[in-house]
């Protein structure tokens, strides 16, 4: 998105929790991210950003009654995100989540289905550990509309065991240094691209 920075909305907070264990919480965005009808310079960013932790406990669904994609929604920490037997879902538009963390305990997404109405964008700067994970990609498209992509980013390390893509998915596209695959289901009509700098490649094996 092409965004001016006076549209870049910022919910911050020292460690940050979302939801709460054993329930499902909803979040309303309405409010922020509306619709630009159509101009770009109307395009919104929301960030929900940690200075620490972000952790996720129990389900959150965001809501918005804007379902157009002119519009992300942005969940990130400066150290590790955790998303651990827990779900999260964006159906109204894009959803991006981010650990600035650069060890290989940034990023874990562990028995969890994630959930976006657009893209999705999952980056590190570290190590993105995936394991048991669903990721649902333009669930709010209607029939007429472009399928949408999964972007999934590490500085150092992709390890995924467990793995599914499902929804209107368009494309996939992997860049680590390394890229560990095991068990991961790329969708038969999105076009596959994995771009990494170290390791060899084996099929049959993992």
């Amino acid at each position: 998105l092409s965004v001016p920075m006076s549209n870049v909305f910022l919910a911050p907070g020292s460690n940050i929790t979302l939801g709460a264990s054993g329930s499902t919480s909803t979040i309303n965005v309405s409010n922020t991210l509306t619709s630009a009808n159509g101009q770009v310079a109307n395009r919104k960013i929301l960030v929900i950003g940690a200075a620490k932790d972000l952790n996720v406990a129990g389900d959150v669904v965001f809501t918005n009654s804007n379902t157009n994609e002119d519009h992300a929604l942005a969940i990130g920490a400066a150290d590790n995100v955790e998303i651990i037997n827990s779900n999260i879902s964006y159906e109204a538009g894009n959803l991006g989540i981010g650990s600035g963390d650069s060890t290989a305990n940034s990023m874990f997404l562990v028995n969890t289905a994630i959930s976006a109405g657009g893209n999705l964008a999952v980056g590190s700067l570290g190590t993105l550990t995936i394991d048991s994970a669903v990721f649902s990609i333009g669930t709010a498209n209607e029939a007429h509309f472009s399928n949408d992509n999964a972007y999934l980013y590490a500085n150092d390390l992709i390890q995924a065991n467990n793995l599914e893509f499902t929804g209107r998915v368009d494309d996939v596209y992997m860049e680590a240094i390394t890229i560990n695959l095991q068990n991961v289901a790329f969708p038969s009509t999105a076009d596959v691209m994995l771009r990494s700098r170290d390791g060899s490649i084996h099929f049959g094996t993992y």
